[in-house]
């Protein structure tokens, strides 16, 4: 793939700026240790983090992975995913979550989704609104009704 005049620019730049580049590999810190020697006779050092083996940068947060497992016994993956995605709890790749890298998650951590909603369990609100056969119109109807009649009903009016 061709560089961009942008990249280009920027490409010649940093190679007028930097006269040469020293990378040393500290194994008991797991470091890599970068050297730079400036054009102007300066020179900078900067310290990266090696990865463990077997890890990477893509991890998932651990509070997100404790979000999941309080939650599997009682929320479906769908359910599960809807709450991540409103505490802002992204993948470890910065993706939202949906049913099926929730489903991914729980199956790698070995969390089991015993009772999804049972009688005696929780029920969110759209499965109470489908148990008891109410809709999503009269359900918000049941609410801005009685908000009305707290305030006598004179303070609002809906069009």
């Amino acid at each position: 793939m061709p560089l961009s005049p942008d990249m280009k620019w920027k490409q010649r730049i940093v190679r007028i700026l930097i006269g040469e580049i020293l990378v040393d590999v500290e194994e008991e810190r797991r470091e890599i240790i970068m050297l730079l020697h400036w054009a102007g006779g300066r020179h900078s050092e900067v310290r990266i983090k090696k990865s463990s083996t077997g890890h990477h940068r893509y991890c998932t947060k651990l509070e997100a992975v404790e979000v999941v497992r309080r939650m599997a016994g009682q929320l479906t993956e769908e359910q599960i995913a809807s709450t991540l995605n409103r505490l802002g709890m992204r993948t470890g790749a910065g993706n939202t979550r949906n049913e099926g890298r929730v489903y991914s998650l729980r199956h790698y951590l070995q969390v089991p989704n015993d009772a999804i909603c049972s009688p005696g369990g929780v029920l969110t609100l759209e499965q109470a609104a489908s148990r008891l056969e109410v809709n999503f119109l009269q359900r918000w109807h049941v609410r801005i009704s009685s908000f009305l009649q707290c305030f006598g009903g004179s303070c609002l009016h809906l069009a």
